[in-house]
């Protein structure tokens, strides 16, 4: 009966055999993998993060034989298997547990895309091994941004400078002006939440403390 299977990164129309026993069609193991979406769909992503456009992905493709007919790569399914794929990669992501990571150490950066700020978590554990954490939108203009952006204001008219001390000056003189717009921060109702959990947290690894620390 007609169907189709995934071969090199497109969708393509075979025969399936129907096998039956007891008077009840037998799935068909190899062919249930074959027919699997996500190892296309894992193909869109690969070929696009090299910088392959949406318009030249059939291009990119290995070429099928002649007569075969094949299906999923023109721009509107490349970039519909993109986003579906890449949001189930996010989704996964920010639902990993994280509770068995002995980290010692958390990163926080950002990552600007024009008007845009994307907040991302990096943890280290004692292995030495670097974790992605998590990734969330943060604010079109966060404060830091903020900071630099009016200290570099500030500055912008001189032309020379005169040491490590006049520059000190003027980057203060930039903040001191860039925190009179700071506002209070986007859930500060939650803070006293998180501030009692860092605490309890802290609590419980400080009485473990004085068991580790070498005696001198």
């Amino acid at each position: 009966m007609p169907s189709e299977v995934v071969l090199g990164g497109r969708k393509v129309a075979v025969q399936r055999p129907r096998v039956r026993a007891d008077g009840r069609e037998v799935p068909l193991p190899t062919f249930q993998a074959l027919a699997h979406t996500d190892p296309l769909n894992r193909r869109v992503v690969d070929q696009m993060l090299v910088g392959v456009a949406t318009r030249q992905y059939a291009r990119s493709l290995e070429p099928v034989p002649t007569g075969v007919v094949s299906r999923g790569t023109s721009k509107s399914s490349v970039s519909r298997r993109f986003v579906a794929k890449t949001t189930a990669q996010l989704r996964a992501r920010q639902a990993a547990p994280l509770d068995g990571l002995d980290l010692v150490a958390l990163i926080l950066d950002g990552v600007h895309i024009g008007e845009h700020c994307l907040a991302v978590a990096l943890g280290i554990a004692a292995d030495g091994q670097t974790h992605a954490l998590g990734l969330w939108e943060g604010a079109t203009k966060n404060a830091a941004e903020s900071l630099l952006s009016r200290t570099r204001h500030v500055k912008r008219n001189v032309k020379r400078w005169r040491g490590g001390q006049m520059m000190l000056r003027w980057v203060a003189a930039g903040v001191l002006e860039a925190v009179k717009g700071f506002r209070r921060l986007t859930g500060h109702a939650d803070m006293p939440r998180l501030v009692a959990a860092l605490r309890a947290r802290g609590c419980r690894r400080c009485s473990a403390a004085p068991r580790d620390r070498p005696r001198r």
